[in-house]
This record gives structure tokens, sequence and C-alpha cells, in this order.
């Protein structure tokens, strides 16, 4: 199996298997070597490289995590040396070409960089010491060309606000930040590339898948001044990262193509915002800024949403609840009028207050208005004097003991909906009649 190949089995098996801290810069070594058997080669070879500089992960575990992944993705590290500002690459005989700055200058190390990126060919790897690596033009990874950092001690910028670093078809990038407009922009048609132990600052678009191709982010921290992820075509695939877009802007958009999210939090003036293509969301912390909005459905999206927390009151447009899907915790809401149950009612608590001394009624939709998952729960209290009436429109609402249609909650009644089947809810509770 390919050492890059490797590097991503084993990672796989890390995110199915446990939790890894977003701060943890020795779970490249610790957790792969120990979960992948094959991955023990690369795991001696980066600690016999770590002894040669007098070290030891713990010691530095920046540099070892830039030792370790070079094992990973290119076979052999033997030769390399991290250092501040260093640009390295390793040839495909095993030797390496260092690509030293003119002078000492974040200027001079991004013309170091630029030149190493140019001569790399497919299958090589560029690794940086820490330091920042400035240029006026983006840094570009053609196909094949990996990058590795030391940690967020490595940093690009660019000095315009424009695309940082653009990445080609398999590429593999891991242990580094960039800081600045744009920091990933994919321009693949086909193929994949990996993002792996990144992170992002003070731009927008940190992710922007957008060529065609897929892109993977593994344990990612990408925080920006706009959306934090997007894709606008092909597949985009978020693993355990930990999103931060500033009020306003989106932590996830889908406008085209694929977005997936497993694990890990978003957060933003808008959350998750799926306006065309599917966006799809696992076990994942779903969290807006003040008014914002947790979940966006537009246009044509679709939005899927599996076993994620989230406000059901902050979402708009229309959902799909995979299996097993729920708000953590219910969302408690009083009424006074009519109310007619929309998607977002799902899971939420709902009080009738004793101040409201008027009769209301609350109605089930018909599945043909609007499909609510099978499984939604809805649990409905009266406080006040005045019946509250439980209707259903086309459809069949059913209670524990076979009676069929509106329902009555007396005053202190509490009662819950469950919808049982397509077309088909079920009531129980004490106060029913």
């Amino acid at each position: 199996m390919p050492a890059s190949a490797l590097a991503l089995a084993a990672l796989q098996k890390v995110l199915e298997k446990t939790q890894i801290s977003m701060n943890a810069n020795l779970w490249s070594a610790e957790i792969l070597a120990t979960t992948a058997g094959a991955a023990s080669a690369a795991y001696s070879n980066a600690l016999a490289g770590m002894a040669q500089m007098g070290g030891s992960p713990t010691d530095n575990p920046e540099v070892w995590t830039a030792i370790f992944l070079a094992e990973l993705f290119t076979g052999g590290y033997a030769g390399g040396v991290v250092m501040q500002g260093s640009v390295q690459v390793r040839n495909d005989d095993g030797t390496w070409t260092s690509y030293p700055a003119a002078a000492d200058t974040d200027l001079a190390r991004g013309a170091a960089l630029t030149t190493a990126l140019a001569a790399a060919t497919s299958g090589q790897a560029v690794i940086l010491g820490p330091g920042v690596f400035l240029s006026a033009a983006a840094f570009t990874l053609t196909a094949g060309v990996h990058l590795i950092g030391s940690g967020d001690s490595t940093i690009l910028q660019r000095t315009t606000a424009d695309e940082v670093l653009r990445y080609a078809t398999g590429c593999y990038m891991a242990a580094f930040q960039v800081d600045g407009y744009k920091p990933f922009v994919a321009t693949h048609a086909t193929g994949t590339s990996i993002i792996i132990n990144c992170s992002t600052v003070n731009g927008i678009d940190g992710i922007m898948n957008q060529a065609g191709g897929t892109t993977k982010a593994y344990l990612c921290r990408l925080g920006s001044g706009g959306d934090t992820a997007i894709n606008t075509t092909g597949n985009l695939e978020l693993h355990q990262c930990d999103l931060l877009a500033v009020a306003s802007t989106g932590g996830l958009v889908c406008s085209s193509g694929t977005l997936k999210m497993f694990g890990g939090r978003t957060h933003g003036g808008l959350a998750a915002w799926g306006s065309g293509g599917t966006l799809s969301l696992y076990n994942v912390a779903i969290s807006s800024d003040g008014g914002g909005s947790d979940i966006t459905q537009a246009g044509a999206g679709v939005v899927n949403l599996a076993n994620c927390s989230y406000d059901p009151a902050k979402v708009t447009g229309s959902l799909t609840l995979l299996t097993g899907d729920r708000a953590k915790i219910m969302v408690v809401e009083s009424f006074s009028a009519a109310r007619p149950i929309v998607l977002a009612d799902a899971g939420k608590y709902l009080i009738h207050p004793a101040a409201d001394n008027n009769a209301r009624t609350i109605t089930l939709p018909a599945n043909a208005t609007i499909a609510m998952p099978v499984g939604t729960i809805i649990t409905i209290r009266n406080r006040a004097a005045a019946a509250v009436s439980i209707a259903i429109t086309t459809d069949t609402l059913t209670d524990s003991f076979g009676n069929t249609g509106t329902r009555t909650l007396a005053k202190d009644g509490i009662a819950t909906v469950v919808k049982e089947e397509t077309t088909g809810w079920g009531i129980s509770g004490i106060g029913l009649s």
C-alpha cells in the first residue's frame, strides 16, 4: 500500500474509534501508530529522526508532527532536518534538496517556498520548518505534490487579499496554518486531495472546493472573517473539524455538489447553509451567533441531518432528518393562538400558558403538505383553564384507546404526539380525551 494511502487508512480508523483533541499535536504519531499496525515503520523511523535532532516527540511536538507525516506520505525522512524557516524537498531517490531563503525575511522565505513548489514533482513532499512564508502570488501545489509544515508555527500568507494556497489533485497538505483571504482553493476537476491538521485565520472561504474534484479535511481548525468551508461543485468532506465563522457569515456553505461533515462543530452567523446540491451533517454540534440561523435550506438545496445538536427554533426551510436525528435539548415554547405544526417544531415542548384562558387548537400537518419524519415527537402542555384541541388535517391521529380524530387536552394535562408512520400519528397523555 502506498505511504499516502496508508496514512489515510490509518486516519480513517482513528476517526471511527476515538475523539481527538483539536489542540493535540501528537495525534498523528501516538494514535496512528497504535491504531494502524502497518504504520509502525513510519513511527520507528520518525523516532530515529527525532533522536538525531536531539529531541523527542514530547519535547517538540510540532517538529515531530512534521517528521512523522513526512514518513507516512513520502516513505522516508532520513536526511531531512526541520529548522526555523527551512524549505526542503525529498527527492525520489531519498535524498533531500534544500531551498534556503536569500534573507531572513517573510518574503524571502515565501520566495524559497515558491521555488521549491515549482521544482517538486508528483509524489514528492515539500517540508517546511517554523516561520512565516509570505508571497505576492498564490502558492501552488501541482498534482501529487505534498506540503507538510511544523504545526501552527508554520504560517502561509499573501501580501494581497487574494487566494493563498491553490492545490491540484492527489495533494496532501498537513500541519500548517494559512493566514489570509481564501486560504485553501481547489483547482482539480477530478480526483481527491487531503488536508490534515491545518488551520485558517482571518480569511473568507477557508476551504473552497470549486473545480469539480473532491477535498477531504481532517482535524482542521477553520476560523475566518467569512464562510469557513464552501462547496460550489464536486465533493467536500470535513471530518472532526472545528469551524468558527464571524457573525452574519456561514460556517458551512453548499451551493452545488455535495458537502458532508462528520463530527466536530460549525459556528457562525449562519452555521450551516444549503442553497444548492446536498449538505449532510452527521454528529455535528451546530450553533449560530445572536439572531442568526443554525441551519438554513434555500432554493434547490437539500439539507440532511443525523444525530446533530441544534436549536430547532433557528431552522429556516425544509430539512431531511435522518434516522436518529434529534435536538439534544428540548426547545420550550408557549403559544397563545392557533398553532399549526411545522417541521421546525420536531422535538419541541409546547406550553399553553395559564394567562391565555382561551381555547386553542394545535393542528398536525398532512404528510402531503409537510413531510415530518417518522419518529417525530412533540409534547404539549396545557396550563390554562380553557382546553387545547389537538387536531389533524387529512391524516390519522389515534390515541391509546384506538380513538381517532381531534383530541382534547384539559387544564394541567400533558400529551405527547409521535409520528408512527407516513400518514399516522399516535397520541397519549394525562388529561386527554
